[in-house]
């Protein structure tokens, strides 16, 4: 939690506002939603299509129609 808050909050910070943002294997999306609030925009959150119903409830659940967040389907972990 501390490496968490030093990286959204202190001095050295990252810069997120105005960022893409995309969150491989994201589960429940919390860390790109996180940064969909502090200013990223085109924030993609991939997930295996098995989860991609419950992760755009949990988006929908956060975010209203207009804002840039999307539930993907993405098997980022198979080659080929």
């Amino acid at each position: 939690a501390v490496l968490v808050d030093r990286a959204f909050l202190g001095a050295d910070a990252v810069q997120i506002k105005g960022r893409t943002c995309i969150e491989l294997g994201c589960g429940l999306g919390v860390p790109g939603m996180a940064c969909a609030r502090l200013g990223a925009r085109n924030v993609a959150l991939t997930e295996q299509q098995s989860l991609v119903d419950l992760l755009t409830r949990n988006v929908a659940a956060n975010f209203s129609a207009g804002e840039d967040v999307r539930a993907v389907s993405f098997p980022w972990s198979r080659a080929g």
